[in-house]
């Protein structure tokens, strides 16, 4: 996880500026307050634990990602805890591991070797393949590598090609290598 955060949690102190945490969530408790629900969890990542207040409008937005085992990465502001006299972490962002992918990644890169020019309907082939992925909002650049004997060129493909990466877009190519990203 420390491809994803700069900090681990035993090493926060308080801060006015957002950290990039991540780690497992091990409890979740919801409270009610006058503006609303707010939640707080318990974000672990084996070197300490840490509490992490989601206040209402953030927590009804993420809802879908906060359960017990879930892998986050969290984006908030390190304050110091009076009641507990430790340390406690407002978030202001949370995204799953494929959100964080899609929000920080510079782009998705294809590699087509010069057979594809060579096979029917090859561009009709790489839409269907992208359309489950494409991002409604957001989502990151994608890019073909195109390489033939004779040349080789790099398409950025237009802003309705963008996608969001999830774990299903690193699965191995069906020759077994590893994909591009």
């Amino acid at each position: 996880m420390s491809g994803f955060a700069k900090r681990q949690l035993n090493s926060l102190e308080p801060s006015r500026d957002p950290v990039m945490l991540a780690g497992i969530v091990v409890s979740l408790r919801v409270q009610m307050t006058r503006r609303g629900k707010m939640l707080i969890l318990l974000l672990d990542d084996a070197t300490a634990q840490v509490e992490v207040v989601i206040f209402s409008e953030l927590y009804e937005q993420n809802r879908h990602l906060l359960k017990d085992d879930a892998l986050l990465v969290i984006e908030g502001k390190v304050n110091r805890d009076d009641y507990s006299g430790g340390i406690r972490v407002t978030a202001e962002k949370i995204y799953d591991l494929a959100g964080r992918a899609t929000r920080f990644a510079q782009g998705l890169r294809l590699a087509c070797n010069g057979q594809v020019s060579t096979q029917p309907n090859s561009g009709r082939k790489l839409a269907e393949l992208l359309e489950a992925y494409k991002a409604h909002e957001g989502g990151c650049p994608v890019w073909v590598d195109y390489q033939n004997p004779n040349a080789r060129c790099r398409v950025r493909l237009g802003e309705g090609w963008r996608v969001r990466l999830m774990t299903a877009c690193w699965s191995r190519s069906e020759d077994g290598s590893s994909p591009k990203r």
